[in-house]
């Protein structure tokens, strides 16, 4: 918000009145951008201290509402559309009845949550929950973009919890890291194990209190105090830590997380711990590649990438020849550092003999599940099986294999340059 200033200050002519916010009985004036609002100071007053402590001014220059003296205006630093929202609340000739979209609520709460209108913030907030429109994730996001209770952020976080499909990229990156690792603990403790095809549903017998109590669990902030625990021991009770145990394990998976190292990419693709290669980990090395990109937007490269293709080449090759799968985290990360000089010189070696013929295959052999694949999965098929055939020919590839993966490599080539080149197409 600006400070106060008079109309003797500016030129009159460039000033437009609001076609519909200058009210004749109105007793207090706004200048927003070119357009001056004429409005009643009673709603200001009552809803925002902020408003409160800054409205306190002469009506008019000389006190006196007679004439045709113009009233103070106060200056506002938004835009004419978002105040007339706000206005749109305190006006609304339907009175509690409202036909507005994601956007427009959106655009109260920014105001709302910049002037501390908390009963116009609640109000925004409630007629968002209406909206079934809106898309789980892009829900989660607003919410906390604007820092919602967490009664209603927790049957969100639920949802996610009980579908069968982990957070993928995109979705981890939109709720935030924090939320992201949430997730995953609350899946990792809901199931015994993660089906190998990557959808994880819950076991037999627990519902939606289980999955919110797990969460409320991961949630609590609150350690036992040394009181509280005297207190217990003297009704020879221990103390329920159950809570703070699981959020210690939380904020210790979190720096681990967020610490992205070869060896922490090598740990969740299965090559140190090979117990650890499950769907849920898949999601996490794609998280901490997502991390690395983020970091390295700027000079498209990363020494970790190098650091990790450096050490761990030879023994990612083997993971990818053992599991026989089209795309894997082996997959994915030899795409990652396919770039890399070790990687290049690895294929000069008799260790790397039938890498791309083993993958042609496979792409072949997978032709029916890759066509049911998300188009990034797709795309992330045919980057890799192209950079091998780039790298090391056709010569070993079998006809049969040749003629039956063809069609497909060209799709899986074409679905990938529109996800990276969507200009040129």
């Amino acid at each position: 918000m600006a400070s106060a200033s008079s109309f003797e200050e500016r030129e009159f002519k460039q000033l437009q009145r609001h076609p519909h916010y200058y009210l004749s009985g109105g007793d207090v004036q706004f200048l927003v951008e070119n357009q001056l609002f004429r409005v009643h100071r009673y709603f200001f007053e009552r809803e925002s201290c902020v408003f409160r402590d800054q409205i306190h001014l002469p009506l008019t220059p000389r006190g006196s509402c007679d004439g045709d003296e113009e009233p103070v205006a106060i200056v506002l630093d938004v835009t004419a559309v978002a105040f007339e929202k706000l206005l749109g609340i305190f006006y609304n000739p339907k009175y509690s009845l409202f036909d507005w979209t994601v956007a427009d609520w959106t655009i109260v709460l920014e105001l709302t949550q910049q002037w501390e209108f908390n009963e116009v913030r609640n109000l925004a907030i409630r007629e968002l929950d209406k909206l079934t429109e809106i898309p789980l994730i892009e829900r989660i996001a607003l919410y906390q973009r604007f820092k919602v209770d967490q009664d209603l952020l927790l049957p969100l976080y639920g949802k996610l919890c009980s579908r069968p499909e982990a957070l993928n990229e995109e979705e981890s990156e939109a709720i935030g890291m924090k939320t992201t690792v949430l997730i995953f603990r609350a899946r990792e403790h809901l199931r015994a194990q993660a089906s190998d095809s990557g959808m994880s549903p819950l076991p037999s017998g627990l519902d939606v209190s289980d999955v919110h109590h797990t969460l409320r669990k991961l949630l609590d902030t609150t350690p036992i105090s040394p009181t509280d625990q005297a207190a217990s021991s003297k009704k020879g009770k221990q103390p329920d830590r159950t809570g703070y145990v699981l959020l210690h394990r939380t904020n210790n998976l979190m720096a681990q997380l967020l610490n992205v190292s070869a060896e922490s990419l090598a740990t969740y693709a299965g090559i140190i711990n090979s117990d650890q290669n499950n769907s849920e980990n898949k999601r996490l090395l794609k998280t901490q590649l997502g991390i690395i990109q983020h970091q390295t937007r700027s000079s498209g490269q990363s020494p970790t990438h190098y650091e990790f293709a450096a050490k761990y080449t030879p023994a990612l090759v083997d993971k990818f020849r053992a599991k026989d799968e089209v795309l894997s985290s082996s997959v994915t990360l030899l795409n990652v550092i396919s770039h890399t000089p070790y990687f290049i010189r690895f294929l000069q070696t008799p260790a790397r003999q039938g890498i791309a013929s083993l993958q042609a295959k496979r792409t072949a052999e997978a032709v029916s599940l890759i066509d049911s694949m998300p188009s990034d999965e797709v795309g992330e098929i045919g980057q890799f099986l192209s950079t091998l055939l780039v790298l090391q020919g056709t010569g070993d590839i079998d006809e049969t294999t040749r003629q039956c993966g063809t069609d497909h490599q060209r799709k899986a080539w074409a679905t990938h340059k529109a996800l990276c080149f969507p200009a040129s197409f």
